[in-house]
């Protein structure tokens, strides 16, 4: 009896307080459903980025939801504002590593922002741009061994290799590993 008439008077002073009532919902409007974001996140099955750019979202409005908190009124209201625990740390963390615009499914790519993680960076940039190493790194062999006719090329069996005739195997340096000779 006691929590229920305490949730009426809650309810009571918001009908009343017309400006506290709408900024509250002014604050809690982007967040969505807290619930359901935080129970993905806690049982592992967020795997939509987007689930952590609503968490992100929520972060960002619980210092102001807490600075609403009206210590002249008590009430089960207040008592929910003051438990509230912003979490800077965490989203500093989400605002360093989710780009703002990520994909609705992690297979597409582009969920953590450029710059995050040297690693991640280095792996993008050879997924965009390992056609154009190869040429190079074949070049640069070919230039490096003088072995005119030395190339790159792949199969199924041995994956990337490097090709060298017969004539050029005099010039084959020692840390290459023979494979096949045909």
């Amino acid at each position: 009896r006691d929590q229920i008439i305490e949730r009426q008077e809650s309810v009571s002073y918001l009908h009343e307080s017309h400006m506290r009532l709408t900024t509250l919902r002014d604050l809690l409007k982007p967040i969505g459903d807290v619930h359901r974001i935080i129970s993905r996140i806690t049982t592992s099955r967020a795997t939509n980025p987007r689930d952590m750019l609503a968490l992100k979202h929520i972060l960002m409005q619980l210092p102001d939801l807490k600075a609403t908190q009206d210590a002249s009124h008590e009430n089960l209201l207040n008592t929910l504002l003051a438990e509230i625990e912003p979490l800077p740390e965490l989203l500093s963390e989400i605002d360093q590593a989710v780009a703002d615009e990520s994909p609705t499914h992690l297979r597409d790519g582009g969920v953590i922002k450029e710059g995050y993680d040297a690693e991640l960076d280095k792996l993008r940039h050879l997924s965009l741009h390992g056609k154009e190493w190869l040429v190079n790194f074949q070049a640069e062999e070919a230039i490096k061994h003088d072995i005119k006719n030395l190339k790159i090329r792949y199969n199924r069996v041995f994956g990337y290799y490097i090709e060298v005739s017969k004539s050029q195997l005099d010039r084959v340096p020692s840390h290459y590993i023979r494979k096949q000779t045909l």
